[in-house]
This record gives C-alpha cells, sequence and structure tokens, in this order.
C-alpha cells in the first residue's frame, strides 16, 4: 500500500552546532540533509538523527570522545533553566504521540481532548475540550505565549528580564471533573438499558441500570463501556459468524483507544488518520486521511454497511425465530 509523505523543510533550522542548508540525497530509504557544523565542516545527515538529538555535530566534539552518544547529543544542546532551546525550536513529535500534536491527547476516561504544556521542568494545564480543534488551539496559543518570547530573549532580541513567568502566562485551570458526564440515558449493552445517573462510586461515575430480567443494578460508566451486558443473568455473549452481537449494539470505546472513535487512529509515520473496521474476524481497511473528520465518516458509513445491517438482520431473525417457537 503507497503512502504519500510530505517531505519536512528544515532548511535554516539548527540542531545543537549544526545548522541545515539544504536537502541531501537520501541515505537508504531515509530522507536526509547537508549541514554546516559550527567548525565550519559540512556534513550529511538523516532527518531522525537531527530531531531526535542523536546527531548536533560533525564529530568535532573531541573533548566527548570515548561517551555514549546520548551523552555527545545532550552536551551539544543548549539548556536554560531546564528547557533544551533546540526542541522549542523545532518542536518534534514524539514517535509514542497519538493525536498528532505535541501536547494534546485523548482523555478516555473523560470523554474529552486533554492540552498541557511544559516549560521550565513544569507542566500546565491547559484545559479540556470536546473538539481537537480547540485542544490544538490551546496549545498552539500557550506555545506562541510561552516558546516565542523564550526563543526571542535567546536570540537576544528582547531581554530576559521581559520574560513573563509561566504561572502569569498560563493560570491555573480548575479541572472540573464532574464536567462533560457523559450522557447514557436510554443507551442499550447488552441486556442493560441505562436509566439515570447513580451516585459515584469512588471517583468513578455510575448508572443506575434495568436488565432485560428485570433487575435493577448501578453499573460503574466504565464498566458498562468496557463490555459488562448483563446483571449477571447471562454470562454467555452471543457469538455469530465469529462477531459478538452486544459488542456490535453497544459500540464500546476500548480503554487503550486514544482518539475516541473505534477504528480510528493517528499514524505519525504518515501524519494521517487511518480508519479500520473489524467484522466476521476480518480487519477492513477504509483509508487515511488528512482530517479527522473525514476519517471518522469512512468509520461510521461502514458501520452502517457491517455493523448495524448485521445487528438488524440479526434482530429480525431472532424475533421471526421467537414467533414461529411462541
Amino acid at each position: 500500500m503507497q503512502h504519500s509523505r510530505k517531505k519536512l523543510d528544515l532548511t535554516g533550522q539548527r540542531f545543537g552546532k549544526l545548522t541545515v542548508l539544504e536537502p541531501a540525497e537520501n541515505v537508504g530509504a531515509r530522507t536526509a540533509w547537508r549541514c554546516r557544523c559550527d567548525c565550519g565542516k559540512e556534513t550529511t545527515v538523516i532527518t531522525q538523527r537531527l530531531r531526535d538529538g542523536r546527531q548536533t555535530s560533525c564529530g568535532c566534539d573531541k573533548e566527548h570522545a570515548g561517551k555514549p552518544p546520548c551523552e555527545i547529543a545532550r552536551a551539544s544542546l543548549t539548556y536554560i533553566d531546564g528547557t533544551c532551546v533546540e526542541m522549542i525550536r523545532t518542536r518534534p513529535v514524539r514517535n509514542n504521540n497519538t493525536s498528532g500534536v505535541t501536547g494534546v491527547e485523548w482523555s478516555a476516561r473523560k470523554g474529552r481532548w486533554r492540552a498541557t504544556i511544559c516549560f521550565k521542568g513544569k507542566r500546565r494545564y491547559l484545559g479540556s475540550y470536546e473538539k481537537f480543534e480547540d485542544a490544538v488551539r490551546a496549545r498552539k496559543r500557550a506555545e506562541e505565549e510561552v516558546f516565542e518570547p523564550f526563543l526571542d530573549a535567546c536570540a537576544g532580541e528582547i531581554p530576559q528580564s521581559e520574560l513573563r513567568p509561566i504561572e502569569e502566562v498560563c493560570p491555573p485551570i480548575a479541572r472540573d471533573y464532574s464536567e462533560q458526564r457523559l450522557d447514557l440515558t436510554g443507551q442499550r449493552f447488552g441486556m442493560l438499558t441505562a436509566l439515570e445517573p447513580a451516585e459515584d462510586i469512588g471517583s468513578m461515575t455510575a448508572w443506575k441500570c434495568r436488565c432485560d430480567c428485570g433487575k435493577e443494578l448501578v453499573v460503574e460508566t466504565a464498566h458498562l463501556r468496557s463490555g459488562q451486558t448483563s446483571c449477571g443473568c447471562k454470562t454467555n455473549w452471543t457469538f455469530v459468524d465469529g462477531t459478538f452481537i452486544e459488542l456490535l449494539r453497544s459500540k464500546t470505546i476500548r480503554k487503550n483507544n486514544t482518539s475516541g472513535v473505534t477504528g480510528v487512529c493517528w499514524l505519525s509515520r504518515i501524519n494521517k488518520w487511518e480508519a479500520s473496521i473489524c467484522f466476521k474476524g476480518e480487519r477492513h481497511y477504509l483509508g487515511c486521511y488528512q482530517n479527522f473528520e473525514d476519517a471518522v465518516a469512512a468509520r461510521k458509513m461502514a458501520e452502517e454497511q457491517y455493523h448495524d445491517s448485521f445487528v438488524r438482520e440479526f434482530d429480525a431473525a431472532s424475533e421471526q425465530k421467537a414467533r414461529a417457537s411462541g
């Protein structure tokens, strides 16, 4: 499967003692750049080694001979009050980032996007948001107010004394843990129907539910969404052609999901959102998309085509069988 990938433009950026001059011929399958070291020597370095800090000079750091590469790389970087100037200038996205934007992550527990920023050893909470775009906007605004003045001061464009403390730039935001409680009223989870919110169980939200057998009980939200489908009167799920009917009906989101939508994930390797769907033991690829909304739309369309129609057919067949036997 071929994926188009936009090449990063690192021209003019600095990585330790290296200044990127222009693109160079690829090294194998990896993109590379022609760089000039502060000592005057030019060298070719692959993108990954520049961005992860493993190479920050042409190798002229003789005083570090015999030391581990990571220690040499760190010694070549500029740190001010615990902050790496090169990292703030280039702002690379880490390999384990799942949203595609540094400082923005999906909180499955709250069902919201969370934004944060780290500066001079302090991590500031920037709020949680229903929309991914709002969380990204909060992060970008914080970068402009925190990182940009810091870089200007490092370049000597403004005095260090004019820098505002991060507590002033990003004042504390109270975490409202009661906000945006998921409304499950009327939703079915297998044999359970959510009736109304119940008193929290410790720090976990809970719902009063009625089982199809008539019994009422209180169930934690996480248990409903992760697969509890009865009061205990039915221990086995309905398994048809390699597919759990209850799981399709409840549309639960797994705890390890980071996008908030089942079947949609961020591929940092190609900087796109991938959509897929599993049905009858097979995984169907639905494409890669620049926009999160397009990937979600593709997933929802596939759910209607595969899951919803399958559940309707199963329910119709079950109802017909019940009438015939009754």
